[in-house]
């Protein structure tokens, strides 16, 4: 559909096909495999790019997680960078026991990341809680070994 920050602009014809696809009334959604951005953001980039979308027919990495956590009724730990905290405000972490969501990880931690002490290792994140890496392929080379 388009071509993000990258150069800013939408794919040729996207616009007129989302255009049509609204005007024959069929269900849309926006996918987007970003997991560094909130979905605010993304959402407000579309617009501007001339795209006509609600905000609930995209669905970006961290916000597939969240939709998981939620159907699955756990409470996770969210590990993430402050940036994408808000996509997860209305998500239920009380006393977190079943799962952890670490959302857009840099191979290192960072200490801008709101974890405490006890789950800044890694490896502690991943034998006490279910762990959901939004890009699994950033914590292959951190995984313990079995």
């Amino acid at each position: 559909m388009y071509r993000g920050s990258l150069d800013g602009a939408a794919l040729p014809g996207a616009i007129d096909a989302v255009v049509e696809l609204q005007r024959r009334d069929l269900p849309l959604r926006f996918l987007t495999n970003t997991s560094k951005r909130p979905r605010q953001a993304v959402f407000d980039e579309l617009v501007d790019l001339g795209f006509s979308l609600q905000a609930e027919q995209l669905i970006t990495a961290p916000i597939a997680v969240k939709q998981l956590l939620q159907q699955q009724q756990q409470r996770p730990f969210i590990i993430s960078t402050p940036a994408l905290l808000d996509d997860f405000s209305d998500i239920d972490t009380d006393e977190p026991k079943a799962a952890a969501a670490c959302i857009s990880t840099p191979v290192r931690l960072s200490k801008r990341w709101n974890m405490p002490p006890m789950l800044r290792r890694k490896s502690s994140v991943n034998r006490r809680r279910r762990f959901l890496p939004v890009s699994p392929s950033q914590w292959a080379a951190t995984r313990p070994t079995r």
